[in-house]
């Protein structure tokens, strides 16, 4: 955005700075579809282990397992985050917050 604010107002110039842009988005959009696919599938691993039939395990073994997937299932409950570098966190709501704030940004300047 800066680019395009400080250069000239040519064809060739805004559509290199156009590109850009689109190819920033698409490529964090498809890192938010992938990201999104991973947050819905481990918010259901927890409901999948408790409909499995665990808790009609009767024998004496199966007393280690069920005490072992109630602890699964408990930690399967916490909200999964995905942290870029271990500072940014990845989800859809930060991708919509990036593009709605260049955007008004750019609103601005240009």
């Amino acid at each position: 955005m800066l680019q395009m604010v400080n250069s000239e107002r040519t064809l060739v110039n805004a559509l290199t700075i156009l590109s850009t842009s689109i190819a920033v988005l698409v490529s964090t959009g498809f890192l938010m579809w992938n990201a999104g696919d991973v947050t819905i599938e481990a918010s259901l691993v927890p409901t999948a282990m408790f409909s499995s039939g665990w808790h009609h395990c009767r024998s004496p073994t199966s007393a280690r397992i069920r005490k072992l997937l109630v602890v699964a299932m408990t930690q399967g409950q916490k909200h999964v985050v995905l942290r870029s570098f271990g500072i940014v966190e990845i989800s859809y709501e930060s991708y919509l917050s990036i593009v709605k704030s260049s955007y008004s940004a750019f609103s601005i300047l240009y």
